[in-house]
């Protein structure tokens, strides 16, 4: 028996994003009451029998209540711009070369990026590397492990993102194409 509601055969996409927005708003319910009783309560960590227990309330049920306003907000929005596009057919058409739009300026500023500092790194010998204390530059003599493991990192990034674009590309003409 699955938790969340799943999308029936028949169910539009809208209905299917609205009632998932009302069991967000339900499991928002369900988590706001014990939060608002830890809110009142206060318990002390040091003198509770449960430290951890009561440590673990603190952290997740905010994330948790967190977590399902945005999903319910998400979702009810999604419903909403799905009811359009299901009523409004030359908007389902501008919406398809939106999305693709967007999706290209994204994957191409992001490619950029990580291909800017790859060249960098190989050309001038610096490379932006991210450790627990921030961004750093650094340079193949001050940290040579930290350079390899981003150089490793940004071929990857830049080169993983281009490749995976264009064979979702490339996959969704060919299933577009097996439709019609």
């Amino acid at each position: 028996m699955p938790l969340s509601p799943q999308r029936q055969p028949d169910e539009s996409l809208s209905t299917f994003r609205f009632r998932y927005a009302i069991f967000c708003l339900k499991c928002g319910i369900a988590l706001l009451v014990p939060a608002l009783l830890l809110f009142f309560l206060r318990p002390s960590v040091d003198q509770s029998p449960w430290p951890l227990a009561v440590t673990f309330l603190y952290i997740a049920l905010p994330i948790g209540l967190g977590i399902t306003v945005v999903s319910m907000l998400a979702f009810f929005i999604g419903g909403c711009f799905s009811r359009y596009l299901e009523l409004h057919e030359r908007a389902r058409g501008s919406w398809q070369s939106f999305r693709f739009g967007v999706a290209s300026l994204l994957t191409a500023a992001g490619a950029i990026f990580a291909l800017y500092w790859l060249f960098r790194g190989l050309v001038f010998g610096e490379i932006l590397t991210f450790t627990r204390h921030g961004s750093h530059i650094v340079t193949a003599q001050n940290a040579p492990t930290a350079f390899w493991v981003s150089v490793i990192g940004w071929s990857i990034a830049g080169f993983g993102v281009l490749i995976s674009f264009t064979r979702g590309k490339a996959l969704s003409r060919r299933s577009g194409s097996q439709e019609e």
